[in-house]
């Protein structure tokens, strides 16, 4: 609670409390570390908390860490939710018949929402061309929408939702269609942006169509579309789309593409791209070049290749607060007291050399 009052802070923690203890919460999910759930205030609201950190992203117009999210993480404590993982292993044991019954179950009470992502993938063993084009077609269509008129949160998670659903199907050619039309309509459709909560909202659709992207049979010549892309994008909308470049599963495919993709990227996630890439060797040389990251950035970095070798790092380079910080985190208290002492002797040392050149 202590934590969660921090994130929040003592007066949305209060209201979030009151609309826990009023019922407001229809349900809740876990799956893996992230909390889904529904709450009642003046309309109902989808709100999807982080385990790691308990921040929250909610459709309400406070949007983030708002009294939605306190109520929702509430509802998980007191143990009134739904089990998404213990869900997802049973569906693993199931038999096909069993699959086949609840999805049927599902569709019927359900099939506005379900039918367009039932469709099948696969015809006679290769990608049916009717479903790409299908695809291609409502994709299209949906952005027409946004063309004259503002985007809400409504509308990027359905779009967000049919990319991730068809992720393996979308083509080059429509990913590079959807980015090019959101770099050159945003000041149309608003930019993904709340005036209300002052942030954006819109990251999802990117980071969905990146992790397509990543998918795709990929040549030299698709970065250079990217980069004609990033240098008309005056907005900074295609940032989310470069930052899931470094997620592990797409610096993986995109090893041996790295010098284009350092292009995008800051020094610092450039060296994480490498890391989740596997070119360890590339990144240890970085670390140990770039002086313009801080002290703790460079260690943090290194610690993603090899402790041992980080603290070296860090003791050679005499970075004393993140040695001293990475102890006291992993609960190796003594070596933070010894570190410590360490540092205030050398300090010592160093003013006592300085004083005596001075006098002499």
């Amino acid at each position: 609670m202590d934590e969660l009052k921090q994130t929040y802070g003592e007066r949305i923690y209060a209201r979030g409390k009151g609309y826990f203890d009023e019922g407001r919460v229809l349900t809740v999910v876990k799956y893996r570390n992230t909390l889904v759930g529904e709450v009642v205030g003046t309309e109902r609201y989808k709100t999807e908390v982080d385990l790691d950190d308990f921040q929250c992203k909610c459709s309400c117009p406070y949007h983030l860490n708002c009294k939605h999210g306190v109520a929702i993480l509430l509802q998980y404590f007191s143990g009134n939710y739904t089990d998404g993982d213990e869900a997802m292993a049973s569906i693993e044991c199931a038999s096909t018949d069993d699959l086949k019954e609840l999805i049927v179950r599902l569709v019927n009470a359900n099939p506005l929402e379900l039918l367009p992502y039932l469709m099948p993938l696969k015809e006679t063993g290769s990608t049916n061309e009717k479903l790409v084009k299908g695809v291609d077609k409502q994709l299209k269509t949906m952005l027409k929408r946004i063309e004259y008129c503002y985007a809400d949160m409504e509308f990027v998670q359905d779009f967000a939702r049919l990319l991730k659903t068809n992720e393996e199907i979308l083509t080059k050619e429509l990913i590079f269609h959807i980015l090019k039309f959101l770099v050159e309509n945003c000041e149309e459709y608003g930019y993904f942006y709340d005036d209300y909560a002052d942030d954006t909202f819109g990251d999802e659709i990117f980071e969905n169509l990146c992790d397509s992207f990543a998918m795709q049979q990929l040549e030299e010549r698709d970065f250079v579309r990217l980069r004609e892309l990033y240098s008309a994008d005056n907005y900074g909308m295609l940032v989310p789309f470069f930052d899931r470049l470094v997620e592990e599963a797409n610096a993986t495919r995109l090893r041996r593409f790295d010098s284009y993709i350092e292009r995008f990227l800051d020094e610092s996630s450039f060296i994480e791209f490498l890391i989740n890439a596997g070119k360890t060797g590339t990144a240890s040389a970085l670390i140990e070049r770039k002086t313009s990251l801080s002290e703790q950035t460079r260690f943090a970095l290194y610690l993603k290749i090899d402790r041992d070798r980080a603290i070296e790092f860090a003791k050679r380079n005499g970075f004393y607060s993140s040695l001293i910080m990475h102890y006291h985190v992993t609960g190796e208290h003594e070596k933070a007291i010894g570190l410590f002492e360490e540092a205030i002797a050398t300090k010592t040392n160093q003013e006592s050399t300085l004083r005596v050149q001075i006098n002499c």
